[in-house]
């Protein structure tokens, strides 16, 4: 029941991000190809989707009189898992504009994804690497948004990437 009420607040935020969207003024340049509201209707568009086949799954389930498992209150080490998360989260926000976005980016997502439980050194380095090139590429390049870039020799660098 409480997964439904969820998905009926995702779904109202999506669509908030859809006819929010509609109501941006056409800024016509040609170097944007997406314009202004593209993204967030893309954005909500997406998001709906996936929330459709999520909504049918939970939907199959039940219908099968399949239950899931009551999950665990949170104990002492989830606690100071989602502790050490925030605290990273917080200072990756006042740290972005000094350390630069792809360099913290990188480490931030190292970090996240070995909390997170995935214990494989090689595969969070690749990750947090690609994730962050994909991100840089997206925002960067095709979207035009000034991303921050670091002080001293790390903004220089920086402009090789975007």
């Amino acid at each position: 029941m409480l997964e439904m009420v969820f998905n009926g607040v995702l779904a109202a935020i999506f669509l908030f991000f859809i006819i929010g969207g509609t109501q941006i003024p056409r800024l016509s340049r040609p170097a944007d190809i997406v314009e202004a509201g593209g993204f967030p209707i893309v954005f909500g568009a997406i998001g709906l989707i996936l929330l459709i086949f999520e909504i049918i799954s939970q939907a199959k389930k039940l219908r099968k009189g399949e239950r899931e498992t009551e999950e665990a209150p949170l104990y002492p080490a989830g606690a100071a898992k989602l502790a050490v998360i925030l605290a990273m989260t917080i200072a990756y926000i006042l740290l972005v504009k000094t350390a630069g976005f792809a360099i913290l980016t990188v480490c931030y997502t190292f970090a996240a994804l070995f909390l997170l439980g995935s214990k494989k050194p090689l595969f969070n380095a690749v990750f947090a690497v690609l994730a962050t090139l994909v991100l840089v590429l997206i925002f960067g390049r095709f979207f035009g948004i000034t991303l921050p870039r670091g002080v001293g020799v790390i903004k220089d660098l920086s402009f090789y990437l975007y």
